[in-house]
């Protein structure tokens, strides 16, 4: 399945996924078109193919005249809505997230946030799909929960903040709020999410310190119980329940009982076989059903067999090699089919997906 881009003007750029819709982000791919954008809306049909439905012209990515350079995207509010983060004002030690409505393609609100400002994360897993007004913010020391609808003064609802810099850089959350934020410094931090007398979060439960390369990415099970972390050679899955009970990390500190990661990397003779110079691994996820974890390096898309893995099988994974260079990707699941799709500079691609080992079953609760 391939969708070509309407415009060889055009150059993908970046991609932000829901369950029932997604939004590429476009540049101008010559000099000569200066800072054209756009964004292209799509859906996808009960067999999983995607369609654009909406081209939204860079000229409404504007705040009182002033052009917007998204740098961070986020669906928001039962999908409908955009929070995106100003490539101007990342820096900025005051950020204003914006709201943008898909269905009237104009900018509805700017939210006051007396902080910088480099990442945002759902307040939950399914909050994307929900009216929840929240989300969580963060930026190298410190992490916030932000409402969207206060007017007026900072949105900042709940916060924490480090006396030193920690060097976040990502995070996610589950089903329940609990949140995990990675580090540049290879150090990942599990928090309950859940906030002291003061109202501020409370301090992190446990603290997982990997190989000391950058953390690039995080995703996590619904149920806390798996923690996926990106590096630029290799995957790092972490089991963070604790045996025979239903707490995991986020919850309780997980002390001597720490995990060790399950190291996920590609064998020498794939390496070989696909001449990879170098690998560098981005933004690894689960599926949906969370059979599944998928990433992609240059022009290959890996998709290891969660559950095969689990069982101690790392070398359960496919390859599947498309024709560009592969900027971002993400799973969706239509009807009963699971694919990925695949934003390359100038396509956008859907692959399904299929399990690798046939005979392995589902881990069983403990």
């Amino acid at each position: 399945d391939l969708l070509r881009s309407t415009s060889n003007s055009m150059v993908n750029e970046m991609l932000e996924a829901g369950a029932q819709r997604a939004v590429v982000f476009r540049v101008g791919s010559s000099p000569s078109q200066g800072r054209k954008r756009d964004m292209q809306v799509l859906r996808f049909d009960a067999e999983g193919q995607p369609s654009v439905v909406a081209t939204i012209d860079g000229s409404k990515l504007n705040l009182q005249g002033k052009p917007i350079q998204p740098s961070a995207a986020m669906l928001h509010s039962c999908e409908e809505r955009l929070i995106l983060l100003d490539e101007a004002s990342s820096s900025s030690s005051s950020a204003y997230p914006l709201l943008f409505d898909l269905e009237t393609q104009r900018i509805t609100d700017r939210i006051s946030v007396d902080a910088q400002l480099e990442h945002i994360l759902p307040a939950t897993s399914e909050s994307k799909g929900l009216s929840d007004p929240t989300f969580i913010g963060l930026n190298s020391k410190a992490f916030f929960c932000i409402d969207t609808r206060v007017k007026g003064g900072s949105a900042r609802k709940h916060s924490y903040t480090y006396s030193q810099n920690q060097g976040f850089s990502c995070g996610a959350t589950n089903a329940e709020g609990h949140l995990v934020l990675g580090s540049g410094k290879g150090v990942l931090r599990l928090y309950d999410g859940k906030t002291n007398s003061e109202g501020s979060f409370k301090r992190a439960k446990t603290q997982l310190n990997a190989f000391g390369d950058p953390i690039l990415h995080i995703a996590v099970t619904k149920d806390g119980a798996w923690i996926l972390a990106t590096c630029a050679r290799y995957l790092l899955l972490y089991p963070v329940r604790l045996q025979g009970s239903a707490k995991t990390g986020f919850t309780s500190p997980l002390g001597a009982l720490k995990p060790k990661p399950i190291l996920l990397r590609l064998s020498l003779e794939d390496v070989s076989r696909f001449n990879l110079q170098t690998c560098a691994f981005k933004t690894a996820v689960f599926d949906a059903k969370e059979q599944h974890i998928v990433t992609s390096t240059n022009n290959l898309v890996i998709i290891w067999d969660f559950v095969a893995v689990k069982n101690g099988k790392t070398d359960a994974y496919q390859i599947r090699r498309i024709s560009d260079y592969i900027k971002d990707l993400a799973f969706f699941e239509a009807g009963d089919r699971e694919a990925v799709l695949m934003v390359t500079p100038c396509s956008i691609t859907t692959r399904g997906v299929r399990r690798v080992y046939q005979d392995c079953e589902s881990e069983p609760e403990a």
